[in-house]
């Protein structure tokens, strides 16, 4: 799949396979790149398991931080320009054992753990909470040694920007669906709501569709 291909289906379903009234333009690049993000959130398409390293006593990571660690993946290299979600952390310990955090909302991971002040050290961390800037989250409570993080996140992918652009994050499958997400935002800044909602609606269905022909231990189907 090329941008190219992506800029056809669109204008296909635009009614437009000549683009006579949706020529190529930035504006359409947009919807697709937009469209592009949307499926790597929803569908997981982009789900990657980067490794960071956890400090003593730090409870505060940075967004930034996994998406370095996610750039020094190889077979492949993910083509990630920001992480978009974390979905879950497992602490390593040994090879052996490596246990997964319970997740929390950062105002119960406040409560239980920060309660006497941020920074009350502990042999093994308990729980982890995402912070509503979308850029930042919690580890409770800091060990009082450094240890090691598999990062279980979803990453937005680099933009398309030429016609001969290969996609290379949301594998087909997936890929079909950009198509009605990005028809649905072209829609949306034409003032049209309700074929928005149209595309919006056939998105919907054709993603569960998809997901549910996938075997479950794809990855696709598991949250």
């Amino acid at each position: 799949m090329t941008l190219q291909d992506y800029i056809f289906r669109l204008q296909r379903l635009l009614h437009d396979a000549q683009g006579q009234i949706w020529p190529i333009n930035p504006d359409l690049i947009t919807y697709i790149n937009i469209g592009r993000d949307r499926v790597a959130l929803d569908c997981l398409a982009t789900r990657i398991l980067p490794i960071i390293t956890i400090p003593a006593l730090q409870e505060r990571f940075l967004y930034s931080t996994v998406q370095t660690a996610a750039l020094q993946l190889t077979n492949p290299t993910p083509s990630s320009r920001i992480i978009g979600a974390i979905n879950g952390i497992n602490i390593i310990q040994s090879s052996a054992y490596q246990p997964p955090l319970a997740r929390m909302s950062w105002t119960e991971l406040n409560a239980k753990y920060r309660a006497q002040g941020p920074l009350q050290p502990a042999a093994f961390p308990e729980s982890w909470a995402p912070f509503g800037d979308n850029q930042t989250f919690y580890i409770a409570s800091p060990s009082g040694s450094q240890l090691t993080a598999e990062i279980d996140c979803t990453y937005l992918p680099s933009n398309l920007v030429n016609t001969t652009d290969v996609e290379t994050a949301i594998a087909d499958p997936l890929s079909e669906l950009v198509a009605l997400q990005a028809a649905r935002w072209a829609m949306y800044y034409q003032d049209d709501f309700g074929a928005a909602e149209k595309f919006m609606a056939h998105y919907k269905m054709e993603k569960v569709e998809i997901m549910e022909a996938l075997p479950h231990f794809s990855g696709f189907t598991v949250s």
